[in-house]
């Protein structure tokens, strides 16, 4: 922050992100700031997003190889002292770190104005290679797509990810209900997506609101209601997107 205009590639290896499951989103991304000086300084940012097979960054990586998913102020006076300053994306980006590998993001910060030395976003250094590439500059407002020479670095900043199922938040397919062999219970069932929770409800009107919830967080393609309710009762199956 203490310079007017910054762009930077950041690259995170795909093993440290551990098991994700499929048809994933990255939805929010949350970086670790620490300041003190309040003001609109540093507010504009656009966020790009993309994948690579690199293992370290030697150069930029062209922005035609990268997605916008933001475009936007940030609010740095959120962040009381030191914290996390969360970026919710415009576009979620679809990301599976066993398939799609290392993930890149870049930064085009473009306000022309800066806050104190003292104020930072905190690092952390890899030791395994060179993961980041910038520019500073309190004069010239880098291109993303012709960006002057930049420096590299193995730091890189301290980042979290907020990822979402990447499924709609709606009804699932293939819903069915069975009475099963004993007659005690009846079993809801429906084509799961691995990652998704359900919720089922339950009325007794079939066009009612269906506000009475029988069970959440459901991390499977079915559902057993025990004992068989009496009267007519008509079952609605949702599928949350979170994780």
């Amino acid at each position: 922050p203490y310079y007017a205009y910054t762009y930077s590639q950041v690259l995170y290896f795909a093993a440290d992100f551990g098991a994700i499951p499929a048809a994933q989103n990255i939805n929010s991304i949350f970086y670790n700031y620490s300041g003190e000086f309040l003001g609109n300084f540093c507010d504009h940012w656009v966020v790009y997003m993309g994948t690579t097979t690199n293992t370290e960054i030697t150069d930029w990586i062209s922005i035609g190889n990268l997605t916008q998913v933001y475009n936007g102020d940030v609010d740095l006076e959120l962040v009381s002292g030191t914290g996390w300053l969360q970026i919710d994306l415009d576009t979620p980006f679809a990301y599976d770190p066993a398939a799609d590998g290392n993930l890149i993001i870049a930064v085009d910060e473009n306000t022309p104005s800066y806050t104190e030395d003292e104020d930072e976003f905190l690092c952390d250094q890899d030791t395994r290679a060179n993961v980041s590439i910038q520019y500073n500059s309190d004069d010239t407002n880098p291109l993303p797509d012709s960006p002057e020479p930049g420096t590299l670095s193995s730091y890189y900043p301290n980042t979290g990810f907020l990822f979402g199922s990447a499924a709609p938040e709606d009804s699932p397919t293939g819903v069915t209900i069975t009475v099963d062999e004993t007659g005690d219970e009846v079993v809801i069932s429906w084509d799961y997506i691995g990652g998704l929770y359900y919720t089922v409800y339950s009325d007794a009107d079939p066009y009612g609101s269906f506000t009475n919830e029988v069970a959440s967080g459901i991390s499977s393609g079915s559902y057993a209601v025990s004992p068989i309710p009496s009267g007519p009762i008509f079952y609605h199956v949702t599928a949350d997107n979170v994780v």
